[in-house]
């Protein structure tokens, strides 16, 4: 998972602003008018960092032994789901107060798959089928 926001977070030991302590990166994000999500799997990002693509090559090992494990990073990126959804809470609820809108509206999940004519086409359907059938009156759109 990357991380921007809006202000940009300040660089720390020469690692290009990307220190993700526990404690530091909350405190960081409270203030940010702005914060964009990034979500690459767990390997990808281990991956890049195995490169030398994030921190300094004498950080890398340590790092990728330590705060990066896949765990680890799984449950940072629940976290962050958490984080954002309580933010789109926080904004539809601000928007309904401020025009004084007191019913809440219906709201469902919709899955589209968009099928090419493929030989894939009917598995992706009933993959896309069994995703909104565990939403609560979810739709399913193909096409």
């Amino acid at each position: 998972m990357l991380w921007r926001a809006v202000p940009p977070l300040p660089a720390e030991d020469g690692d290009a602003g990307l220190d993700r302590g526990s404690v530091g990166l909350v405190g960081r994000l409270i203030g940010c008018v702005q914060v964009e999500f990034v979500y690459i799997p767990p390997e990808g990002l281990r991956g890049r960092m195995a490169h030398g693509d994030i921190y300094a090559p004498e950080k890398i090992d340590g790092a990728l032994a330590g705060y990066f494990r896949p765990g680890d990073l799984t449950a940072l990126r629940q976290s962050a789901l958490l984080w954002t959804a309580d933010r789109v809470d926080e904004a539809l609820n601000s928007y309904r107060a401020e025009h004084a809108i007191g019913a809440v509206w219906e709201t469902r999940e919709r899955v589209l798959v968009a099928l090419t004519g493929g030989p894939e086409g009917a598995t992706l359907i009933r993959r896309a089928a069994r995703i909104a059938d565990r939403s609560a009156g979810g739709d399913l759109l193909a096409g």
